[in-house]
This record gives structure tokens, C-alpha cells and sequence, in this order.
């Protein structure tokens, strides 16, 4: 009988030290192997035009919110100092990122930017300002 309970104690242990390992490793090849994503909160690293450097990319964050819209704060950007903040809607599709600035632009509707390079800590962007210009930005994730 003593031995009956250690043999059912033994499969129980080893059921169990299986299950956990198994779904240990699954989490982390899920977590591996998980495409990345847009959505969290970024800050500028570098930015250029036509390969050159250009502004402060440092004063640059974007977030992107699970329910497709975007906050861009440029720090110390306004007339008098303060923050900028404008609000957007956003769509993702393959490489392509469309900005909807719903009005808080002037003259500027949408944008059409192209994601580079997106990891799960960088995000590479160019966009077309001018005929003949184009901005790449560079973000790390925070």
C-alpha cells in the first residue's frame, strides 16, 4: 500500500514538473517569436533631412494606443516654450502608416509615412515633406 501511494505521489510529481515546464517554454517562444508592434510610448533618437541632421529628435514622443490613435508631444516646441500636443488617428498597413491629424494641422489632412525598420525598440520612419525632401526619424522605444 506504502508503495502504491509513492508510485501515484511519483506520477503526480512528474505530471506536474511536465506541465510547467512545457508551458514555460511556450510562453517564451511566443514571446519570441511575437510580431512587433506600434503600440506603446517612443522618443526620438535621430532625425535627418536628405541624410542630414535635423532638429531635436530627443523632444520627440509618439504614442500609439491599441484603439488606433496616436498623441505627438514635441517638448518645448511652442511659440513661448511650452509643449506641442497634437492628436491623431492612425492605420498600419504592412510598412505603411497613415496619419489622420483631423484638423489639428492647418492645411496638413493626412500624412503617409513609411515604417523602415520596427522592432521591439526601434522604430525607423520616412516621410516626404517637399518634392525633394525626405525626413527619417528614429525612435527607441520608453
Amino acid at each position: 500500500m506504502k508503495t502504491m501511494k509513492l508510485t501515484y505521489l511519483f506520477i503526480f510529481a512528474m505530471f506536474f514538473i511536465t506541465s510547467c515546464s512545457s508551458d514555460d517554454a511556450t510562453s517564451e517562444e511566443e514571446t519570441a517569436t511575437a510580431e512587433p508592434t506600434l503600440i506603446g510610448e517612443w522618443i526620438g533618437v535621430t532625425s535627418t533631412y536628405n541624410g542630414i541632421d535635423f532638429g531635436d529628435p530627443e523632444k520627440n514622443i509618439i504614442v500609439f494606443s491599441e484603439d488606433n490613435t496616436a498623441k505627438f508631444t514635441y517638448l518645448e516646441f511652442g511659440d513661448n516654450g511650452e509643449d506641442v500636443i497634437r492628436e491623431a488617428n492612425y492605420e498600419q498597413l504592412d510598412n505603411v502608416l497613415t496619419v489622420d491629424w483631423q484638423g489639428n494641422f492647418k492645411d496638413m489632412e493626412t500624412m503617409t509615412l513609411t515604417v523602415t525598420t520596427l522592432t521591439k525598440d526601434t522604430l525607423v520612419i520616412q516621410y516626404n515633406i517637399t518634392l525633394d525632401g525626405v525626413i527619417t526619424e528614429t525612435y527607441t522605444r520608453l
